[in-house]
């Protein structure tokens, strides 16, 4: 029952899990996992101990204990075996989490390369007329300044273009 009750919490944090990241999710998750282990172990434990008095039933012929025996054997297999899945379903939920903020992360990344990739030539065009050296032509041109900014704000409206074009932004 108990792992029942688990079970629909994790099923709980996976739904939420795929729409968002949440904090301290992942430590949520081991704890669960622990937990699980924890059980395991206990269950194997419990096992042994009902094979060993299986034997013990065997040597004195004591029928209805040892077919009680084997069945507490069985159930606590099976115990074991559902605390071995609800542990593998941890993972699962696990790697999606980590899926989850792996995406976020590519998002993120994805924007920031599209922003440098935009500015990169305002940067480089800012880097020649900061130079100010009286060979320039644009300098003495009366529209030297106005072509910049044109110049400018076409190159920026090319690459939104491009971008959403591409479906890059």
């Amino acid at each position: 029952y108990r792992m029942q009750k688990i079970e629909e919490q994790l099923e709980k944090i996976e739904e939420n899990v795929i729409g968002h990241v949440q904090k301290h999710l992942d430590e949520r998750i081991m704890k669960y996992r622990k937990h699980f282990s924890e059980l395991m172990v206990s269950y194997d434990q419990m096992t042994n101990m009902g094979e060993h008095m299986q034997l013990y039933m065997n040597r004195n012929e004591i029928q209805d204990e040892e077919m009680g025996w084997e069945r507490y054997v069985h159930r606590t297999e099976r115990l074991h075996q559902y605390a071995a899945e609800m542990k593998e379903y941890t993972q699962q939920i696990r790697e999606i989490y980590q899926t989850q903020i792996t995406l976020q992360q590519n998002r993120v990344m994805n924007f920031l390369t599209v922003v440098t990739t935009i500015f990169m030539p305002l940067t480089l065009i800012t880097g020649w007329y900061g130079m100010n050296f009286v060979g320039m032509p644009e300098l003495g041109w009366r529209y030297g300044y106005p072509a910049v900014i044109v110049l400018s704000v076409l190159i920026v409206a090319w690459l939104l273009w491009y971008f959403r074009k591409n479906k890059w932004l």
